[in-house]
Formats: C-alpha cells, structure tokens, sequence
C-alpha cells in the first residue's frame, strides 16, 4: 500500500470526533465541523426535550399537573415553600415505612407522597445524568475552540491593536459565560439537594414559567426547563464565538490596511518635522555666527566710546566756559552801555575790548557745537551696534527655544512612528497566524509559532548602560558636544590633529543635521576607537567639560531602571464582536 500523503489528508472531509487525533485542515473547515456539530446536538437537545415533556412539549401543563399533588404533601407537613429537597425528609420516611409494614396506619395521601417522590427523582436523575452527554459534547467543543480559535494576543496592551485585545477579551467571556450556563445545570441539583434554591436563583425563562404556572413555591419544578435553556444559551455562545472569530481575521486585514495608511501619512510628518528641525539648527548656527560677529564688533568700541565720552565731557566743559563768559562779558557791556556818555577814552577802549571778546567767543561756540554733534554721531552709531547686538542676542534665544521644541517634537514623533511600525509588524504577523495552515499544525503538536532562529530577527538588541548613557548625552548636550570628543580618553592614544580631523568629518558629513545625531556619531566613534570606553570615562568627560547636568540625568536614569521595569500602561478601544447573554 502506497504512504499516505499530504494531498490525501487535505481531500478526506473531517468531524469534530477527529480533532483529538489529527489537526484541523484548516480554520473555516474547524468551523463548519463545529457549526455541524451544533445542529446535531440542537437536535439530540429537542429529542430529550420531547422525551421529557411530550411531542407537544406541553411544559406548563406538566408543572400544573404536579402541582395538585405536591401542594397536598407540603399542605401535609405544613411547608409553605418548598426549597430543598431535605424538606421531604419526614414524608419519605414514613411512605418507606408504610411500605414495609402494611398494618401500620396511615395518616398522609400517600399516592402524593409517591408522586412527588418520583418527581424528584426524575428530576435529580435527569440533571445529573440525562443532560451528561450533551454537557460533555459541548465542554469538548469549547475547549476546541479555546485551542483552534485564538487571537494571538493578549488581553491588554496598545490601544493599536485593539481588535486583537477586544477578541482576546471576547473569548474569555464567552469561554467563562458557556461554562457557567454548562456547569450550572448540574449545581442547580446539587443547590436543590443541600442549601436550597430559591426561584429568584433561576434564570429569566425559569422564573417566568414559575410566576405563569403558579409554582414560585415549588422552584425544582421549573430546573428542568433552565436546564433546556441553558444548553440553548451554551449553544449560542458557541455560535457567536464562531462568528467572531470568523470576522477576526478581516478585522486584523483592516486594521493592517489603516496602520499603513497611518505610518505612511507618519514618515511625511517625521519627514517634514526633521527638515523644519534642520532649517532651525541652521538658522541657529547662523543667528550665533552673526551675534559672535557684532558682540566682536561692540568690543572693538569699547575703548573708542570711553574716549568719546571723555571727549564729550570736555567739550561740554568748554561750551559752559563759553557760554559763563559770553553771559559775564554781556552784562558787562550792557552796564558800560548804560553810562557810554560818561566813559573815558580808556574805559571805551575797554567797552570796545569786550564787545571784541563777545564776538570771538560767539565765533567758537559753532566750532565746539559741531564737534559735539560729531562726537554724538558717533556715540549713536556705537549704541545702535549695541541695541544690534541685544537684538540678535534675543533673536538667538527664541531661535533656541525653537530649535528645542522641534526636537521635542520630532523626537516624539519618531517615537510615535516606531510605536506604530511595532505595531504594524505585530498585527502582520497575527494576520498571518490567523490565515496560515500549518500555524493549526503547531497547535495540534504544541510547537511554538516563530522558529528560534527568527524569534529575535528585526528586534534591537537591549542596550547596555554605556549605550543608553551616550543615548541621553547625544540628546541633552547639544553644541558641547566637541568639548566633549576632546575631553574623552583613547586607547591607543589620538593626537589633537587627528582628533580635530573626526569632528570636521562630522561636521562635514552631518552639516544639516541636529546636534544630537553630531554627537551621537562622535559618542559611536568614540566607543570604536577607545578599547577602554566605559561609562566612567563618559562620566569623568563631562565632568571636566562642566556638565555636571547630563551626569546626573544619567544616574537617575540607571535607578529609576534598577527600581521599577518599564511596564506600559494599558489603553483600550472598544471593537463591537457579538454578545453572549447569560
């Protein structure tokens, strides 16, 4: 006889009775075995109800005909409700012992007595053992589904892959609400054997039909048709979790569709963030070029403008002069004007002296004036230079603070874009769980998923505490960053030309770029040349650079990740599956 091939397997039609032995061949053949199984067990369901009650399935007919003898044995005992089956105790016994003696006299309805001891019975055998096999069929059913229909996930994580969430939770919902409505058909037995069970315990049919046939007293009478409903209930869970896990996949498809969707419109904003971070870090560098340039200039000044204001204060000085002795010599003249008459031929000499001395000294006022203003012109020219220069220096700032916010952004947009692109990969690959075969092989066999030579491919490596150090200096040094490459030990030694020859190259390889990725080439440089490097020598670096602030940033960081892991927190989007009522 030939092997059996694989070909073979895939052309036989399966039953859900071979997935004990053999994998399924596929999801949605899975799922139609278990829609099929489903209709079978619907229909062993309704023989076993039309066994119970009749092809009419006359039920509340049933519970009024037992009602008329179960109210005269209660009526008999003096019971009102009647809530576990130990109430019964003193009934039973005496019907047993007027079967063993029939000269003893009796004083109950003991055709009643034999009634409802047969309902009872009939109905803790039937609880116990009649729905058994059923039970059974459909725990076995669902502990498929729990194996087959997984989500690859679990129930809480990012809020991008929240279909994958919603469904893990859906199953363990629906797993929980079959079982309970499974399992409680048989404690609702064990209820009515030992604590008692009251009507409001039932469900909403049970209590219902109770309130309708009158019997709220009696609630056993109304187990069987929970039980009924109960199994319909398990059935329906089952049947809604197939319908959901048959949409599951289609749900991941879209979800891959608008996560890709989402990283491209992503990758332009990065894009457009990290050209606008460029253009910043350049204006900067201009803006800093031309404050260094002015503030030079200013310098220059210094020692001019203290001569100019020397010089201005004297000739201040000399225009006072002047003017006291213009003022002095006039009223002199008016007073000698005053009596001209009178004067002698000396004494007008004398007037005629100080009207002489008035005009020079009119004469070299406009001298000293123009010199003044000469002085000032200058004087203005050296303070606008100076207001220039605040300028700039303001101008410098706010180009500062620019800069950072646009690294602030980008880099959270970078960490928003790898966030999406893990997420990505996460729904692809349970995408591809979800739609694959032999994934159905893996789980028949306990295999795991992802071979191991793959389980870490793509993922990067955990970085050690140097790296994650030299990660927080590339991002907080900023422009020190060539103090830093200069203060930083190598072994074997480089000169101070070879030294100055890697910061040109990283100037002039990464010119429009921000200052945080010059840094982060030179910090990776350093680490290849230096077969030393370690975080003490960083530390020690930037120390004698004065960057006491990046060490301490650095070591709050080592704590914070010695102390408490990186546990992210859970966000959730509700996705509508189907709800299983119980």
């Amino acid at each position: 006889m030939p092997p059996a091939t694989s070909l073979q397997f895939f052309r036989k039609k399966q039953s859900v009775d071979q997935f004990g032995l053999e994998r399924p061949q596929s999801l949605p053949i899975f799922r139609d075995c278990v829609a099929k199984e489903l209709v079978s067990t619907e229909r062993r369901i309704e023989l076993l109800r039309q066994s119970y009650y009749g092809p009419s399935n006359e039920v509340e007919q049933d519970i009024k005909r037992w009602l008329d003898p179960l109210s005269r044995v209660l009526s008999e005992n003096r019971i009102s409700y009647f809530l576990c089956k130990s109430q019964l105790d003193d009934a039973v016994y005496k019907f047993r012992r007027s079967e063993g003696d029939p000269t003893l006299a009796i004083d109950f309805d003991k055709e009643a007595v034999k009634i409802v001891m047969d309902i009872v019975d009939r109905v803790m055998n039937d609880l116990k053992t009649g729905f058994a096999d059923i039970i059974k069929e459909l725990k076995t059913f669902t502990e498929y589904m729990w194996k087959y229909c997984l989500s690859f996930s679990s129930s809480e994580g990012d809020i991008y892959l929240d279909t994958a969430l919603n469904y893990e939770r859906q199953r363990k919902e629906f797993l929980q609400a079959i079982n309970f409505n499974l399992n409680d058909i048989v404690n609702m037995a064990e209820q009515f054997e030992t604590k008692g069970m009251r009507v409001q315990d039932l469900g909403f049919v049970a209590r219902d039909l109770a309130e309708r046939c009158k019997a709220t007293h009696a609630p056993f009478l109304v187990i069987i048709p929970q039980a009924f409903e109960n199994l319909k209930n398990a059935i329906a869970g089952i049947r809604k979790w197939l319908e959901a896990d048959e949409g599951y996949a289609d749900f991941i498809h879209y979800d891959v569709r608008e996560m890709e969707q989402k990283k491209d419109a992503h990758e332009k904003v990065t894009r457009e963030l990290q050209t606008k971070c460029s253009n910043s870090e350049h204006k900067l560098k201009t803006a800093r070029r031309h404050l260094a340039d002015i503030a030079a200039e200013v310098k220059s000044f210094e020692a001019r403008e203290v001569v100019l204001l020397k010089e201005k204060n004297e000739v201040l000085k000399q225009l006072k002069d002047i003017q006291d002795n213009i003022e002095i010599k006039t009223y002199r003249k008016e007073e000698m004007k005053q009596r001209l008459e009178e004067l002698k031929a000396y004494e007008l000499d004398s007037f005629k002296q100080v009207e002489r001395d008035i005009t020079e000294l009119n004469d070299k006022k406009p001298v000293f004036n123009r010199r003044l203003e000469d002085i000032n012109k200058k004087l203005e020219t050296i303070n606008e230079r100076k207001q220039q220069m605040t300028q700039r220096e303001h101008h410098v700032i706010d180009t500062k603070a620019e800069v950072k916010r646009l690294k602030k952004e980008f880099r959270k947009c970078e960490v928003e874009q790898e966030r999406i692109e893990g997420n990505l990969s996460r729904l692809r690959e349970i995408l591809r769980y979800k739609t694959a075969p032999e994934v159905l092989k893996k789980i028949f066999h306990g295999m795991p998923l992802t071979a191991r030579h793959v389980v870490n491919k793509g993922k990067r490596p955990l970085m050690d505490k140097l790296e994650r150090s030299c990660k927080i200096t590339a991002s907080n040094i900023d422009h020190d960053w060539c103090k830093l490459y200069r203060a930083l030990p190598f072994h074997p030694p480089r000169g101070e030309e070879t030294i100055s020859n890697d910061i040109d190259e990283i100037n002039k390889e990464y010119m429009r770029t921000l200052s945080e990725e010059m840094c982060r080439q030179s910090l990776w440089r350093w680490r290849r040349m230096h077969t030393r490097a370690s975080l003490e020598d960083l530390k020690k670096a930037l120390l004698s650079i004065r960057r006491k602030d990046i060490i301490d940033l650095i070591e709050e960081d080592i704590m914070r990740r010695a102390s408490k892991p990186n546990i992210p927190s859970p966000a959730f989007r509700t996705v509508r599956f189907p709800k299983l009522h119980t």
